[in-house]
């Protein structure tokens, strides 16, 4: 989604909000969707990070801390100042249901935020289940994604299933090698931006 920002020539900034584990999301986004030459993309820090690969409520508990709904909602005002007039990329930390405290979903954020919403699943077996309850919780919430992006394999009956329930539908297969130039490729001939 930053590499498709950045392909229509915009400083796309993103940001990953609360960072488990210690494989960083915000240095891998860098590396596969920029810097590119013309667009100085920025990444910002996480407002939180947790050594612990778990939900972020779990990662931040085994820390000794807690996450600050509010905390979050400042950073992003904060962040969306910044990149102003370009989009905010903002990525959630694992899917919609996901606690970030004990009694605060990312869904309730999504809800309190209300950012525009690209859905991210994957393409093969179990998808439909998944994917179909997302989009009825983003519905639920009056959320309706720009775009659904499946990741992996093709695979057409899940695809045409998942069409008729989305305005744009994308389908990202396993890129080999996967590095900005395979990203660029793909952008090429898939009008993500346009979504």
């Amino acid at each position: 989604v930053a590499a498709a920002a950045g392909a229509r020539a915009l400083d796309a900034p993103y940001r990953k909000r609360v960072q488990t584990g210690e494989d960083s999301d915000s240095r891998t986004v860098e590396r596969l969707a920029g810097p590119r030459p013309d667009a100085a993309r920025v990444i910002a820090a996480p407002a939180y990070e947790f050594p612990l690969p778990a939900s972020p409520h779990t990662a931040a508990a085994a820390a000794g801390a807690v996450i600050d709904p509010e905390v979050l909602h400042v950073a992003l005002g904060d962040r969306v100042r910044e990149a102003a007039p370009a989009p905010l990329v903002v990525e959630l930390a694992g899917g919609m249901h996901v606690p970030l405290t004990a009694s605060f979903t990312q869904a309730d954020w999504l809800a309190r935020e209300r950012p525009r919403v690209v859905l991210i699943a994957r393409s093969g077996l179990g998808t439909l289940n998944h994917t179909l309850l997302t989009l009825e919780a983003l519905r639920a919430r009056r959320l309706t994604p720009s775009a659904l992006i499946l990741v992996g394999e093709p695979h057409a009956e899940n695809a045409a299933t998942l069409a008729a329930h989305v305005d744009h539908l994308f389908e990202l297969p396993t890129l080999a090698p996967l590095d900005q130039g395979a990203i660029d490729a793909w952008l090429a001939e898939h009008p993500l931006a346009d979504a």
